[in-house]
């Protein structure tokens, strides 16, 4: 089950099956709500922010905060 206790943002999918939650120490995960218990999907705690989805919904960008290299996650 997806719980978020520190959650600061979160950005939905354009079909509303995902959403990229953020949390107050800068990670990003991704839940999924297709059922009516949200999971946790990967990715899982990614050091980032300001996401933003792609059209199509299969992919989403954001900025890295520790300088990481950017990874194609969806």
């Amino acid at each position: 089950m997806a719980t978020f206790d520190s959650a600061t943002d979160v950005t939905w999918s354009p079909d509303g099956r995902y959403a990229v939650v953020t949390t107050d120490d800068t990670y990003l995960s991704v839940a999924d709500f297709a059922d009516s218990t949200p999971t946790m999907v990967p990715p899982q705690r990614v050091d980032g922010l300001f996401v933003t989805w792609s059209p199509d919904g299969n992919r989403f960008v954001y900025i890295a905060t520790t300088g990481d290299k950017y990874q194609d996650l969806r």
